[in-house]
């Protein structure tokens, strides 16, 4: 027979025994629970990845039957038996994880692939019963150092509500790491980027954390050696030293091994940077790099978790190295006790929610939570505190099914509102959730009369005013650091445990009438339903003729047009922490991200992205020193043209920005594509339909010409645009980005305005031919009155800003391209 559980509304399973008329009646396995996954190994290989069970039970359990029926598919063989508090691992490659920890029961191999991004494993016992399962995930509330960042998924109390992400931790790896000596030495180059600072910057290329001590950088290591550091010892404390945004956590602490001697522990929340992400110092003495000198830099480091590519630089991007740090091997501890073990985890917590979303002036808010603990739930509170006061708590009242339920206090209109729960068991073992606590970020705001909720969706962000001060301060802007926020989405949906920084160039992002916001989402509440980020484009409508959002035009268009790769977006209303940012913006999605790569071509995330960008640096600082905090404005910039820049990767890296992949960062697809460019003649043509796709190429540019785009590659300066080495045949393919600066040309300039290396490729014979051919293209399916003008009007109409100029530059656009078309040219486009 087959029976539901619970009754009426649970899963299809098979009852122990038959039974009409009466509740259903199952006999569980309960002992056998999965205690480790090591879905995502720190050197990214498949093979290493295994799943551990562990029986918590008295007696031995028979595995016979048993199978892995989700996630990866695994029946355990005949005999197949765990001893009570025993371990067993199931793995991809038995060999291999044997010979990695030798001395433990391994069986396998199993198939399909744990998944890095998130995955459901499910244990099925021998009458297809489910036993166990788990559903992970890479991000969000869950441990993100497992996921590639050179630790497994421990559970840390079998007995735990393992479906909580808070039962799981990242296994502890650093006891295993220890000091490595690093040196190299190097002749600085005058390679192109600014001059403007003496300074050593130090950073991770991704998320992680390390120790770092001696650290010196000697000129003429060979002749008369001179030490550029104020301190590498780190022993003057952090005076000499600038943590900035996504590495301002970093500090000068004791050495854990030497409480006498003190170490730089670095951590990083996300990617070093060309700017303002990074830890830096001034260089002793007002000492300058000198190029054609060579320079030693050598320092001891020591790995502790997450990324281990360590970049170290003298400014701009001179005798530049990304050192990769000695990582232990193996990781986890399967077929033992979990290093992240505890004999009482306390209460875990799901389902945390406050009603109304936005309430009104005055209206109290309930609260409830769902609380579990093995031991049973003594009692939970619910903590508030309005507008950064006082924390004030009450008692929360237990309810059916462990759900614990309460009220915060009304307060006035625009009041943010930051609350968080505690809980207790019966051992007396207490926690809160969201676990940090006070420093946690769930947030909502009480009803300010800003949402219009049409014709636009609204965005509410919802911070404290700490963090939106701190997020605007000019010393912070460029940080690339997600703080935490809430956002609503049309009032009514609420997204917890959202970070978000600052989006736009450093002329931007100081400026209210340009700056965005690039927001996170966790993975278990995806915007929309599939979208773990997106960003809000405020800037635009500089030449006058659109208005401020008249991108989504473009955008529009584009889609329409086919033969180019674009992202999906819309207009939105945005109500951000500070109110006078509230307005229509540009919502970016998908943004050129793994979904958006993995939806159009095959294995699209496995493909590189690089952004072209400039090298903006700011000229002052806020104290008025070399040794202060940087002012983003004023500032200047420089860019070089996408071209040889010779061997050494580095030379690269903040002028082509590697947007995904970084572990490990390989810039060889981008380096060939930039060589292929500096080839002329034959050479180039031959070349460069290997390493691109010249056909969509020319149709990018052809579309950039038709809406006179400017402040982009290829023409002015060589940024806002994206290169993508599509994994199939490894060429590369052109991503129009930021095109905000549109209509910046008169409307009867010339076709022909690409410049640099660009020039040179698009006035090969063939080239020019489908460049040609797009435009024609472009103009009879697209680009003309005709089709824009019911779009022109509907945007604009939804933005409040007025696009009509637009129908007019087309018009004129129209009539001087086609002017400029040799007669000759073929409507057809060749592929």
């Amino acid at each position: 027979s087959r029976g539901r559980f619970p009754d009426g509304v649970g899963r299809w399973m098979v009852p122990a025994v038959a039974t009409p008329g009466s509740s259903n009646a199952f006999a569980f396995h309960r002992d056998v629970v999965i205690n480790e996954i090591h879905y995502h190994p720190h050197t990214d290989t498949a093979q290493e990845t295994w799943v551990e069970l562990f029986n918590r039970g008295t007696t031995a359990a028979d595995l016979t039957g048993w199978r892995f029926t989700r996630g990866i598919d695994y029946p355990f063989p005949t005999g197949t038996t765990i001893p009570p508090g025993g371990y067993l691992v199931v793995a991809r490659d038995v060999g291999l994880t044997r010979g990695l920890h030798p001395g433990i029961a391994v069986v396998g191999p199993y198939t399909n692939k744990l998944s890095k991004s998130g995955e459901r494993l499910e244990l099925s016992d021998a009458t297809g019963n489910p036993a166990d399962e788990v559903a992970y995930l890479g991000a969000g509330r869950w441990p993100t150092r497992a996921d590639g960042g050179g630790s497994s998924l421990e559970l840390r109390n079998p007995w735990a509500d393992h479906s909580a992400p808070e039962a799981w931790a990242a296994s502890r790896e650093s006891a295993a790491s220890g000091w490595s000596n690093y040196t190299y030495r190097a002749v600085a180059l005058s390679s192109p980027g600014p001059t403007q600072w003496k300074e050593f910057v130090v950073g991770l290329l991704d998320a992680g954390e390390c120790l770092v001590d001696d650290l010196t950088v000697v000129e003429s290591p060979s002749g008369t050696p001179v030490q550029m550091l104020q301190d590498g010892t780190f022993e003057k404390g952090t005076a000499p030293w600038r943590f900035l945004g996504t590495h301002r956590h970093s500090e000068i602490i004791p050495d854990p091994d030497n409480a006498a001697n003190h170490v730089l522990h670095l951590v990083a929340t996300g990617p070093t940077e060309h700017m303002h992400n990074h830890v830096e110092t001034t260089l002793a003495n007002g000492r300058a790099v000198v190029p054609g000198r060579e320079y030693q830099v050598s320092f001891r480091a020591k790995w502790l978790a997450g990324d281990n590519q360590f970049n170290t630089r003298l400014y701009f991007n001179k005798v530049a190295r990304t050192t990769r740090l000695a990582v232990p091997s193996p990781n986890g501890t399967p077929g033992a006790p979990n290093s992240t073990h505890e004999a009482n985890l306390g209460p875990t917590f799901a389902s945390l929610v406050h009603s109304p979303e936005v309430p009104k002036a005055g209206e109290s808010v309930a609260v409830s939570v769902s609380v579990s603990d093995p031991d049973g739930v003594a009692s939970a509170r619910v903590h508030w505190s309005a507008d950064g006061g006082a924390w004030s708590d009450a008692p929360l009242a237990a309810g059916a099914d462990g759900v614990y339920s309460g009220t915060v206090p009304g307060r006035t209109a625009g009041s943010v509102v930051q609350y968080y729960i505690t809980a207790i068991d019966s051992l007396g073992a207490a926690t809160a959730f969201p676990a940090g606590g006070e420093t946690s970020r769930n947030l909502y705001q009480v009803d300010d009369q800003r949402a219009i909720l049409a014709p636009l969706h609204n965005l509410r962000i919802v911070m404290t005013k700490a963090d939106g001060d701190f997020l605007h301060a000019d010393t912070n802007v460029m940080s690339n650091e997600y703080l935490g926020a809430t956002v609503v989405s049309d009032e009514d949906e609420v997204f917890q445990g959202v970070g978000v920084h600052l989006q736009a160039s450093e002329r931007g992002r100081s400026d209210s009438g340009r700056v965005g916001f690039t927001l996170r989402f966790p993975p278990d509440h995806l915007f929309r339903g599939i979208h773990d980020g997106v960003s809000i484009d405020r800037s635009g409508g500089y030449t006058g003729v659109g208005g401020d959002q008249d991108e989504i035009v473009l955008r529009h268009a584009m889609q329409h047009a086919g033969g180019l790769p674009g992202m999906y977006d819309d207009l939105v209303r945005v109500l951000p922490a500070h109110t006078g940012l509230t307005g229509p913006g540009l919502l970016i999605m998908a943004k050129f991200g793994n979904l958006y790569l993995d939806s159009q071509f095959a294995n699209g995330s496995a493909g590189s992205e690089f952004k072209l960008e400039l090298a903006y640096f700011p000229t002052t600082t806020a104290n008025g020193n070399a040794q202060g905090l940087k002012l983003p404005q004023p500032d200047d910039v420089i860019g070089v043209d996408l071209g040889d820049l010779g061997n050494d990767p580095e030379v690269y890296r903040w002028f082509h920005l590697q947007e995904n992949n970084r572990a490990p960062s390989d810039y060889a697809p981008m380096m060939n594509l930039a060589k292929v460019f500096s080839r002329s003649g034959a050479s180039l043509d031959a070349e460069s339909r290997k390493a691109m796709d010249v056909d969509m190429w020319m149709r990018a540019v052809a579309f950039q010409t038709l809406w006179g785009l400017v402040d982009c590659y290829p023409f002015d300066n060589p940024h806002n645009f994206i290169v993508y080495f599509r994994p199939e045949d490894g060429r590369a393919l052109p991503f129009l980005w930021d095109m905000d600066f549109d209509f910046g040309v008169p409307a009867n300039s010339s076709i022909n305005r690409a410049t640099g290396n660009m020039a040179k490729l698009m006035q090969l014979p063939g080239n020019q031919r489908l460049f040609l051919g797009h435009l024609r293209d472009l103009m009879a399916t697209t680009y003309n009155t005709e089709y824009l003008t019911p779009w022109i009007n509907h945007y604009g109409t939804l933005a409040g800003q007025n696009f009509g100029g637009i129908r007019s530059y087309v018009a004129q656009r129209v009539t001087s391209v086609r002017s400029q078309l040799p007669a000759t040219v073929p409507f057809a486009i060749t592929s």
